[in-house]
């Protein structure tokens, strides 16, 4: 009797210290929040500032900051897919930048704000920040941009950081935090 109280003692005691040790923590699966959080705070550095190139907050405003002079990416993460995302922010040529030549002026690369009483307020792409210029209607030509591209072209993005871009911009768009995949870009 001794005997087998002794066995099962030790037994119990071994058995508790093999069982006891720590766990190692378990990675954080494709999906998981902490990975789709991590995959929001990188898009959110690469948003705002560039490895190479011009960042994304140079025309494009996000959780206050940056400038809003490119299209509202808010507005447009929210109804649109991580392909077409990728594609928008790859596009060398984008139609909202043209080509405006002023009558009394050298020709610059410029987004329309707004035109309103015979005047027409026009952000000037040549300098960072964009400044904004305002002419009369009758003194500036428009005419298709042919020389100005979209900075994330020269960026040299790869594919992983253009979906951390995309879940940041989804997230802040939607509210929504969810994992942007290198296979949903193509």
């Amino acid at each position: 009797m001794l005997k087998t109280f002794v066995f099962r003692a030790v037994f119990f005691v071994l058995g508790a210290a093999m069982f006891s040790t720590p766990l190692k923590a378990e990675e954080p699966k494709a999906g998981d929040q902490s990975a789709v959080s991590s995959q929001v705070d990188r898009g959110r550095q690469l948003f705002r500032k560039a490895t190479e190139g011009v960042s994304c907050t140079t025309c494009h405003a996000m959780e206050g900051t940056g400038a809003a002079v490119g299209p509202d990416l808010k507005n447009l993460g929210a109804i649109v897919g991580p392909r077409g995302l990728a594609t928008t922010i790859m596009m060398s040529v984008t139609c909202y930048v043209q080509e405006y030549t002023p009558k009394n002026g050298a020709s610059f690369p410029g987004i329309e704000k707004s035109k309103a009483g015979g005047m027409v307020e026009v952000w000037d792409m040549t300098t960072n920040p964009a400044q904004l210029k305002t002419f009369k209607e009758s003194e500036v030509t428009a005419k298709a941009n042919s020389a100005w591209k979209h900075p994330p072209t020269a960026m040299g993005l790869e594919d992983q950081e253009l979906a951390d871009i995309i879940a940041y911009v989804k997230t802040m768009s939607t509210g929504k935090a969810k994992e942007v995949k290198i296979e949903e870009l193509h």
